[in-house]
């Protein structure tokens, strides 16, 4: 028959203590784990050598990107305006710097055979009608905001 002092050390006594050894064990192959994968996948965005940013800062940059400029159109026929050619216009003055405009149009739709039709109602005008605008100057270059023909909005700028 076996001691009543034997059963002490049998293997059940250290079957709690086994399993938090595995449950460590584990958690620590897990952390390792993954330090390897981060350190593996960042390895790509570290930053590159000091031969490699001296090359860079002697390498000479390209001309910067050019502006693209839209060629100016008449905003009665919206035909494209050549050089020298100007949209005939009225303008009366006011204190703050805002210009009422009456817009006749431009060569092209006053003197040729351009159909001219209104940028807001979008009517066709004679070549006797006008466009009601406003104007302002703004870093040096004039902003036209249109309300309309004699018809549809020569009565939107009555607040000038």
């Amino acid at each position: 028959m076996p001691r009543a002092g034997s059963r002490r050390f049998r293997a059940a006594h250290f079957a709690p203590i086994q399993r938090s050894m595995e449950l460590a064990l584990i958690i620590i192959g897990a952390v390792l784990l993954c330090t390897g994968f981060y350190a593996l996948f960042n390895r790509t965005k570290t930053r590159p050598s000091r031969a490699v940013d001296e090359q860079s800062r002697t390498r000479k940059l390209a001309s910067p990107p050019t502006k693209i400029v839209k060629p100016p159109r008449c905003p009665v026929c919206s035909s494209i305006l050549n050089d020298g050619e100007r949209v005939k216009s009225m303008a009366v003055s006011f204190a703050n710097g805002e210009k009422l405009l009456h817009i006749s149009g431009c060569p092209h739709c006053l003197y040729g055979e351009e159909k001219r039709t209104c940028p807001v109602c979008f009517a066709e005008i004679t070549r006797d009608e006008i466009l009601t605008a406003k104007m302002t100057i703004k870093d040096g270059k004039n902003n036209v905001k249109v309300f309309g023909c004699s018809h549809c909005g020569g009565k939107a700028a009555s607040w000038m």
